[in-house]
């Protein structure tokens, strides 16, 4: 994803996936299983980033969304599940 620098994509099945960007390092790899305790990545800056910062947005069928209209419309769901563990896959 050009200007993104290092990225993690997490697939959550059904067309959804979260993006993780900027970072200055990634910790998990293709493939792996992530859980809500998953260390997935450093924050950092790189691409095109003028400092330390999280780029974080959700993607529905590809297309881009800001997530705080998700996680604030869904706190109790995302809480309820974070402290079961909501399972995805690294992937691109």
């Amino acid at each position: 994803m050009k200007g993104y620098g290092r990225t993690i994509i997490i697939d959550h099945g059904k067309g959804v996936h979260t993006i993780y960007a900027h970072n200055s390092k990634n910790i998990v790899r293709v493939g792996a299983r992530v859980t809500p305790k998953t260390v997935v990545a450093l924050v950092g800056a790189s691409g095109r980033a003028t400092g330390n910062h999280l780029h974080f947005e959700i993607r529905i069928q590809g297309e881009a969304y800001d997530p705080v209209p998700f996680l604030e419309r869904n706190k109790e769901i995302f809480m309820v599940k974070n402290q079961q563990g909501i399972p995805g896959e690294v992937s691109q």
